[in-house]
Order: structure tokens, then C-alpha cells, then sequence
């Protein structure tokens, strides 16, 4: 489905510029707008899509309101990782002109997620592979992100804008963990430092840099 909108939006968007040609005027006309972003090269917004309420305060500002949640699965060198991320936040952007833009946002981004942790394991006189351990990781960041992008406005409301590039920052960071299960006691420090280092790792993809943000709205 979002291989789907990609390509449609991509297509919408060679003819954009002359059908949204006054998006200035346009965003003048509105008050309100509401929008979700279905494609992004940005880890936290492919897991967590966020959806965004925004007020228009005239044609150069809108002030916003995101959220989103999700789940994925993914593998860390020898961990299995199963995550669930919420992620809420303002923002603002700024039109210096028709549709070029400038956003400003700032983030708090949470994973609760539960791990497998695997290595070789001597047993009956050879190594196997398996699990040796398990347990859960939570980690929080408060994230500010500047964006550049484009955002077009039709005469009927629709909108349609492409963040080209954002990077990213995390103004603070925590986590937290608990070995829920080890194969044998022995490995319980591994595991921690294991699980230790996984939390550093999810607050490193809540302030990755992205490209390509889709967001499809219409505003009212």
C-alpha cells in the first residue's frame, strides 16, 4: 500500500506545481488542516507514521500537533528485537515563499520492545546456536528535528508536500532494562550489557536523518 502511494503521490506531484500554482493564497484561505505522512525514509515515521492536526496562522506559518504509533521486528547483530514505538510532538512551518518551507519539530519518541539475545552455547560437547537469554528494553528521547521540503495547496483544500531532507537531534535521552530469562547464570552480566547497549541503539534511530517525508493533507 505505501509502495502505492509513493508512486502516486510522485506522480501527482509532476503536475502540482501548475495545479497548486497559488498555495499561498490558498493556505491565506484556511484555517485548519489535518494530514498524515504514509511514506518516509525515516525510520521512527516508517514504524510510527504520524497523523497531524495543524492550525494555519496566515500564509507563511502553520502550527501543528503529530502523533503516531506502530510496531515492527527487526535484528541487531545477535538480538532479535520486537518494538513498539509511540512518538508525539510539535511543529512549525515556516513558507518564505509559494511552497518552499522550513520545519521546525520537537519530539518526545518511546520504544518498549522485547529481545532475544543468541550466541553459540557449548553443549554435549558442541556449539549450538540459540538463545542464551531474554529480556526487555525501554528507551525515551526527546528529539528537535529541522526539515526542508515543499508543500503544495489545491483551490479544493488537498495538499500534498515532500520533506526532502531532515536532520535530527536528541536534546535528551534515557532507557531502562530487565533480564527477564538466561540460559544460565553465567551469562546474566552479558546480557545485561547486551540489553544496555540496545537501548543506546533505539535512541540512536529516534534521531536518525530521513528524506523523502510524504504528507498528504487537506485543509479547511
Amino acid at each position: 500500500m505505501k509502495k502505492f502511494l509513493l508512486a502516486l503521490a510522485f506522480c501527482l506531484l509532476a503536475l502540482t506545481p501548475l495545479q497548486a500554482a497559488d498555495s499561498a493564497a490558498n493556505r491565506a484561505g484556511s484555517s485548519f488542516q489535518v494530514g498524515y505522512t504514509p511514506v518516509s525514509i525515516n525510520f521512527p515515521n516508517q514504524v510510527a507514521s504520524p497523523f497531524t492536526v495543524a492550525a494555519h496562522l496566515g500564509p507563511e506559518w502553520t502550527m501543528a500537533l503529530e502523533k503516531g504509533q506502530g510496531d515492527t521486528s527487526f535484528e541487531l547483530q545477535d538480538l532479535d528485537i520486537e518494538g513498539h514505538l509511540e512518538q508525539q510532538g510539535i511543529s512549525a512551518r515556516w513558507f518564505p515563499g509559494n511552497n518552499f518551507n522550513i520545519y521546525l519539530g520537537l519530539h518526545m519518541r518511546k520504544w518498549q520492545t522485547d529481545v532475544t539475545l543468541n550466541h553459540y552455547m557449548l553443549k554435549n560437547g558442541s556449539y549450538n546456536w540459540g538463545a542464551y537469554a531474554r529480556g526487555s528494553v525501554s528507551a525515551r528521547a526527546t528529539v528537535g528535528t529541522l526539515a526542508v521540503g515543499n508543500q503544495w495547496q489545491f483551490d479544493w483544500g488537498g495538499v500534498i508536500g515532500v520533506d526532502w531532507f531532515n536532520l535530527a537531534y536528541a536534546l535528551s535521552k534515557d532507557s531502562s532494562y530487565s533480564v527477564d530469562w538466561v540460559n544460565e547464570e553465567s551469562y546474566r552480566a552479558e546480557a545485561e550489557e547486551d540489553l544496555e547497549d540496545v537501548g543506546g541503539q533505539l535512541n540512536g534511530y529516534s534521531s536518525s536523518v530521513g528524506a523523502l517525508n510524504l504528507y498528504l493533507a487537506y485543509s479547511f
